[in-house]
């Protein structure tokens, strides 16, 4: 069970402040210490060990004067600094998050505009292939460059604003999501391999208990842990998810517990309809 604890939670936040904003001065400090309740000589000493932390897996990044101290008594990033694509603190917080701590509702503003609709071609083609259980040869935008794949279509899903198909590639021989906005071509292909429908699709059967977060809790209050019963207060929430969907869940989820019997409950989500098994 991987367990942050609330120092590695915090020094997340200021390596955010390195990447998003390139400095941790007198600004970012005050905000730091507001999240996480700490006096001016915590945040002092928290500086001094991230500063070590940081260039121990990053290398030399902050700017120093001759004598070798941070210059101004902030971490500043040298513009030539390089850092490595992948957080040093696995807690790091996304970027929306950082900047709604950092310049508040007058300097971040979300828009939340929609994603991008599918064809409705497309979607017609693939709702077909579930009902007959027909493979479909799909043209997927790869960024840039097209990607041919016969797949299996058994059920279409949306999460966070995206509609998905969910179904058996053939090539790899998993089961795999694909946004439908980025399918440029499909076509129904039977005869060209049998159809695989959900049964051998274990991640999509199981439920998980999944606690998340309240929206009016936020996310740096308390140390951050995959412990279930330990998340399991009035700041929270609790719902069952498929396992398919945790992926996509991300940050928002502080605690999962694994259905141990998956099939005894059945399908939560899914309302029986007449003729349907």
């Amino acid at each position: 069970m991987a367990v942050v604890t609330k120092r590695n939670l915090s020094f997340g936040w200021v390596e955010a402040a390195i990447r998003y904003g390139g400095v941790f001065g007198a600004a970012e400090k005050l905000v730091y210490r507001e999240i996480f309740g700490l006096s001016e000589p915590t945040v002092s000493r928290h500086q001094a060990e991230f500063e070590m932390l940081f260039e121990q897996a990053c290398g030399p990044v902050f700017l120093r004067d001759e004598e070798g101290r941070v210059q101004g008594g902030r971490l500043t990033l040298d513009e030539s600094a390089r850092l490595p694509e992948a957080p040093v603190f696995s807690s790091i917080p996304r970027l929306e998050r950082w900047l709604d701590d950092m310049l508040g509702s007058r300097g971040y503003v979300e828009a939340d505009l929609r994603q991008p609709d599918p064809n409705l071609a497309v979607v017609r083609t693939v709702v077909r292939a579930i009902r007959t259980e027909t493979p479909l040869l799909v043209t997927v935008d790869g960024g840039g460059r097209e990607q041919g794949r016969l797949v299996s279509p058994h059920a279409i899903f949306r999460i966070k604003g995206r509609f998905l198909m969910r179904g058996y590639e053939h090539l790899t021989m998993q089961y795999q999501d694909t946004a439908l906005a980025r399918i440029t071509r499909v076509v129904l292909a039977p005869g060209t391999e049998p159809y695989r429908d959900a049964r051998l699709d274990e991640a999509w059967k199981r439920f998980s208990t999944v606690v998340t977060r309240s929206r009016d809790v936020g996310p740096d209050d308390e140390s951050y842990a995959f412990s279930f019963e330990a998340d399991r207060d009035e700041g929270n929430d609790e719902v069952q998810v498929r396992e398919a969907f945790l992926p996509y869940l991300g940050d928002e989820v502080v605690g999962i517990q694994l259905d141990p019997d998956p099939l005894s409950k059945g399908d939560p989500g899914r309302k029986s309809k007449p003729g349907r098994s």
